[in-house]
C-alpha cells in the first residue's frame, strides 16, 4: 500500500529512477556566428553528474537479468573517470562492491567522488602498451579474473552500452526537437554514445549528419598519436572500441586541448553551462565545420565541470600547461 502511494506521488524507489530524461537547452553567445539552431543535451543532469549513468545502469540490469552478477558480488571496471563514479554509486545504490581502475590523468575530483560513494580506486601510468599488466584496462581484466565474485561489464565491448543511448538518450532527443535532427555532434570515447544516438537519429532521417569528435594526438580517425589533456574521449591506439559502429559516423573532427579547454571555459562565461571538456571540444569541433542556415543541431554535453575545478577552470593549472 504504501509503495503504490509513493509511485503515485512521482517519488523514485531509489537514486536509479532519476537516470536520463535530461534536459535540452539552445545555446546563443558562443555559437553566436553559426547560421543554425544549435541545442546542448545536458546529460550533466544525470544523478552522478554525467552520460555514464545510462551505460552503467544498462550494463548492470542486462547482467542481472542474464544472472551474471547479483548483489555482494565485486564489479571491476576501466575508466577514464566518468564510467567509475556512475558504477560507484550504482553499486552503492544496488548493494555491489565497486573497484574502479584508472590511469593518472584522471582528474582529483573524479577520483573523490568515486571514493566518496564508497568505490576503490586503483591508478595505473599512462603510456603503458596494452600488453603490459600495468595498462589500467588490463590491470582491471587481470583483477576480475583473480578475484572470486567479481566481474568487470566492460564498458568497450559491451553491446548494453550503445543500447542504453540508442533507447534512451536518442528517444529523449527527438521527442524533446519534436522534428529530425540534421547535425548530430558528440566526443568518441567508447563510441558507445555516438553509435546509439546516430543509428536511432538516422533511422528516424537517414541524411542526418553525424560528426564525431576527438581530441588532436587520438587516433580514431588516424593520425600521429600523442598525449592529450582531454578527458573521456579519444584514443584508439590500444583498447579496442567494439562497441563503436564509424559506418554511422559522416565525419571526425580533431580538436586540441587549448580549443577545448577554452570552449568549456566560455561556456561557463557566456552562457552559465558549468561544464567538462569534452563538451567544449564537441563545441569547438562544431566551429570547424560548415553547417546549413536554419538547420536543427543537437551537441552532447556528456558531463558537468565541477569534476574539473583544478583543471580546467583552474587559471594557474591552465598557465602551468600553456593554455592560457
Amino acid at each position: 500500500m504504501l509503495s503504490m502511494l509513493v509511485a503515485k506521488m512521482g517519488v523514485c524507489h531509489n537514486i536509479l529512477g532519476l537516470v536520463g530524461k535530461t534536459p535540452m537547452i539552445r545555446l546563443n553567445r558562443v555559437v553566436s556566428n553559426i547560421p543554425a539552431v544549435v541545442m546542448a543535451k545536458l546529460e550533466c543532469f544525470n544523478p552522478s553528474g554525467s552520460t555514464k549513468d545510462r551505460i552503467v545502469l544498462s550494463m548492470v540490469l542486462d547482467a542481472e537479468r542474464r544472472g551474471l552478477i547479483h548483489p555482494g558480488n565485486t564489479l571491476v571496471e576501466a575508466t577514464s573517470g566518468n564510467t567509475g563514479i556512475a558504477l560507484a554509486m550504482v553499486g552503492a545504490a544496488k548493494g555491489y562492491n565497486v573497484v574502479i581502475v584508472a590511469h593518472d590523468k584522471i582528474s582529483d575530483e573524479k577520483r573523490r567522488i568515486i571514493e566518496a560513494y564508497g568505490a576503490k580506486v586503483i591508478i595505473k601510468p599512462r603510456g603503458v602498451p596494452l600488453s603490459s599488466p600495468e595498462h589500467y584496462y588490463t590491470f582491471a581484466k587481470m583483477l576480475a579474473e583473480k578475484t572470486p565474485g567479481a566481474v568487470m561489464l566492460d564498458q568497450f565491448k559491451n553491446p548494453a552500452n550503445p543500447l542504453a543511448h540508442y533507447r534512451t538518450t536518442a528517444r529523449e532527443i527527438l521527442e524533446q526537437v519534436g522534428r529530425s535532427i540534421d547535425v548530430f555532434v558528440a566526443g568518441i570515447g567508447t563510441g558507445g554514445t555516438i553509435t546509439g544516438v546516430a543509428k536511432a537519429l538516422k533511422e528516424e532521417n537517414p541524411r542526418t549528419r553525424v560528426v564525431g569528435v576527438e581530441p588532436e594526438g587520438s587516433t580514431i580517425s588516424g593520425g600521429v598519436p600523442h598525449s592529450y589533456e582531454i578527458e573521456g574521449i579519444g584514443d584508439g591506439r590500444e583498447i579496442p572500441l567494439d562497441v563503436l559502429d564509424l559506418g554511422l559516423v559522416d565525419e571526425i573532427v580533431k580538436v586540441s586541448d587549448r580549443e577545448a579547454f577554452l570552449m568549456a571555459r566560455r561556456l561557463a562565461r557566456e552562457e552559465g553551462l558549468l561544464v567538462g571538456g569534452s563538451s567544449g571540444a564537441a563545441v569547438a569541433a562544431l566551429q570547424k565545420i560548415g553547417v546549413e542556415k536554419d538547420s536543427v543541431v543537437v551537441v552532447l554535453f556528456p558531463d558537468s565541470g565541477d569534476r574539473y575545478l583544478t583543471k580546467i577552470f583552474s587559471d594557474e593549472w591552465m598557465t602551468e600547461h600553456r593554455y592560457l
